[in-house]
């Protein structure tokens, strides 16, 4: 590897701007050479022939400040190719870097949404604590991390200013760790701090389902928002998350030997397929030539209003021990198909998940089949 000093001459000025010239080595591809090269400008300029004392000692100055940014450019990377932590790094800040890497992330949105706002918590903690407006690598170690989980369990507030929810403290003192993790892979610190410790644990959510029965009820209930009906039954037989319904437009539903739908998940970026019965399709209409940019529920939106009619809708069908929210139709249509006895492979096909995640959030043993599974020991002492 090579790292050298050039110069390249300015017709305008007619002075030498300097740059490095960086050779990293070739490589055979195909039987040819292909040489790893690079310039890298240094925005630094020399008198070509000095006239005088002054500009004499330009150059001298000029070169000798040339001369370190190549050294060190030089020992930065040797550490990358033989792999040693540059621990100039560890006095970085981890704020713009969490910053530049979630701005280029290939992630969902979702999980970039998240992630920013729990770098935001952290910027919140760090200024509680320090007071500055800057977080170095180095001084993320096991007693501050501390301190922001106990930030996050007790003192973090929301948008409304209401204490943030105990799963989702768990969630973003998660995602820092996952910040960090990238950092060690790109060189910026040694180890991760966080893996030290141990993480905030979660409490488990109520999440009631509904039944076929609960579910033609609701449908012979009437209510003065017709499309916000449609929409939540549509949910229940699709398994569609709420943000996807509200953008759902008729383009999305494909006609092959049947109906069905096929998008891309806002949350997960993950192409779904859910083949429409009977009961879907007359909910939803069928697509022509005018309406395929048009969206299916014209003019839903995720309000407090519209949550409260939802509630009331509920309550109208005589459904009084469920607390149902939109993203409960979401777990009725995985238990549905469960207790149909649909394999957890297809289910969690048709809801863009893995198995993992239908097994823990959307499906739970019945107490019939309990019983029918303590039935079969037939025990007879």
């Amino acid at each position: 590897m090579r790292v050298e000093i050039r110069k390249n001459l300015l017709k305008k000025t007619g002075m030498y701007k300097l740059y490095l010239y960086i050779y990293k080595g070739y490589t055979k591809v195909d039987g040819k050479i292909k040489h790893d090269q690079s310039q890298k400008t240094l925005n630094l300029e020399i008198y070509p022939n000095p006239k005088d004392e002054e500009q004499k000692k330009h150059n001298i100055d000029v070169l000798k400040i040339a001369e370190d940014l190549r050294a060190e450019t030089y020992l930065k990377l040797s550490k990358q190719i033989h792999n040693i932590p540059d621990q100039n790094l560890a006095y970085g800040d981890f704020f713009a870097y969490a910053k530049k890497k979630l701005e280029n992330s290939a992630s969902s949105k979702n999980t970039i949404t998240i992630s920013t706002s729990a770098v935001k918590h952290l910027r919140k903690f760090t200024k509680k604590t320090t007071t500055k407006d800057r977080l170095a690598f180095n001084s993320i170690n096991n007693h501050f991390l501390e301190g922001f989980k106990k930030y996050l369990q007790h003192d973090a507030k929301s948008k409304k200013l209401k204490s943030i929810k105990l799963n989702t403290a768990k969630i973003y003192f998660e995602k820092i760790g996952a910040l960090l993790n990238q950092a060690v892979k790109d060189g910026m610190i040694e180890k991760n701090p966080a893996n030290d410790i141990r993480g905030i644990k979660g409490e488990e959510v109520r999440k009631d389902r509904l039944t076929f029965d609960e579910i033609k009820e609701l449908k012979k209930t009437s209510i003065d928002d017709e499309v916000l009906k449609q929409a939540f039954l549509l949910m229940c037989f699709t398994g569609l998350r709420f943000i996807d319904i509200k953008n759902l437009k008729y383009g999305d539903i494909k006609n092959g030997d049947a109906y069905y739908i096929s998008l891309k998940q806002e949350k997960t970026d993950k192409i779904v397929t859910i083949p429409l019965d009977t009961e879907a399709l007359e909910i939803i209409g069928t697509p022509n030539d005018d309406n395929l940019f048009n969206n299916v529920f014209e003019g839903l939106v995720y309000s407090p209003t519209n949550n409260l009619k939802l509630e009331n809708w509920i309550l109208k069908a005589k459904i009084f021990n469920k607390k149902i929210t939109w993203h409960s139709a979401r777990h009725t249509f995985g238990q549905l198909l469960h207790d149909k006895g649909v394999d957890i492979a297809t289910i969690a096909d048709l809801m863009g998940d893995t198995v993992a995640t239908v097994l823990k959030n959307y499906v739970r043993v019945s107490e019939s089949t309990k019983v029918d599974a303590i039935k079969r020991l037939n025990l007879d002492i």
